[in-house]
């Protein structure tokens, strides 16, 4: 894979996880994604964070050989920070960006709420299990588990299979011979989401696809009061469910019901590996599912809305 391709599928793959309705934006407009070229060749990275940063950024030809170049100078802690971040997360070889975002977003996070004190407007949130494998870093585990798998089922036996739960089902997507399908429901506990995922497992069909990638997000009590529940898990396709439940959170999927929301993704590899271009198909797939069932309104969901 050539370097821009490599930089195709990765800013795919980000638009996916960072949609720009989850983006902070000082403006009446969000950002057209988390990251964008400008006419001149320069880029504009939008961090997910409170309050918004923008940074400008040079990618050179040779990337990801070569790291990308902050064009801002460092004269402030946060734009120190992103320098120093970029030095620290890069390798060659490896595209950066994701690990950038999380690792720079955390930073700022941390520098802006002292230790002692915490705002009594955060919302509590506990991770149940979390998938805390988050690198960008393609791992070629992709297909690993291909030659154990059945040749990929009929869209008629996709949609046949789990009749319940009440699942909304997506549409199969086709990408080079691997076929993927969304399902969610509503869930109250971590418990019902896990009764639901055994119901997946015990189906024959949906137990042999090559990865069936899965996330919840609970919400019990609201505003201040709110505390999250999420889990995520990869099925074999390494960062997937951290990805996907990244996503959950940066949409404020449940916030506003005030109860919860799983999604699963089944993967049937297809023997053509798709690179970073899978995890934007797979968040794509469930973001649409859970539009298509109402479990999620983009005009609503989200929290990190511009303050006025």
């Amino acid at each position: 894979m050539t370097p821009n391709e490599d930089l195709t599928d990765e800013l795919s793959a980000l638009t996916s996880i960072y949609p720009p309705s989850t983006l902070p934006t000082t403006s009446s407009l969000p950002p057209p994604s988390i990251l964008h070229q400008l006419l001149d060749g320069r880029y504009l990275l939008h961090l997910p964070s409170t309050p918004p940063l923008t940074l400008h950024l040079t990618i050179p030809p040779t990337y990801p050989t070569d790291p990308p170049i902050i064009l801002d100078p460092p004269t402030t802690e946060a734009l120190k920070t992103a320098h120093d971040v970029v030095k620290e997360v890069f390798t060659p070889g490896c595209v950066i960006f994701f690990d950038l975002i999380e690792t720079l977003v955390e930073r700022l996070r941390s520098s802006s709420t002292p230790a002692s004190t915490s705002s009594a407007a955060d919302s509590t949130v506990t991770t149940v299990s979390a998938d805390e494998d988050l690198e960008l870093e393609d791992k070629d585990t992709e297909g690993q588990d291909a030659t154990d798998s059945p040749a990929t089922p009929t869209a008629t036996a996709l949609l046949r299979s789990v009749d319940a739960p009440p699942w909304h089902i997506s549409a199969p997507v086709i990408e080079k011979k691997s076929t993927f399908v969304g399902r969610c429901v509503q869930v109250a506990t971590a418990s019902e989401a896990r009764n639901f995922l055994a119901d997946i497992k015990a189906d024959r069909r949906l137990a042999k696809a090559t990865h069936n990638i899965s996330a919840y997000r609970i919400c019990v009590g609201r505003g201040e009061a709110m505390r999250v529940v999420q889990d995520c898990d990869d099925d074999g396709e390494t960062a997937a469910g951290g990805r996907l439940g990244k996503m959950l959170e940066l949409m404020g999927v449940a916030e506003l019901r005030g109860t919860g929301v799983l999604v699963v993704v089944s993967r049937w590899y297809g023997g053509v590996k798709l690179g970073p271009a899978r995890f934007g198909i797979i968040n794509t797939v469930a973001r649409e599912c859970m539009l298509e069932a109402g479990l999620w309104d983009p005009e609503q969901g989200g929290k990190r809305k511009k303050k006025r």
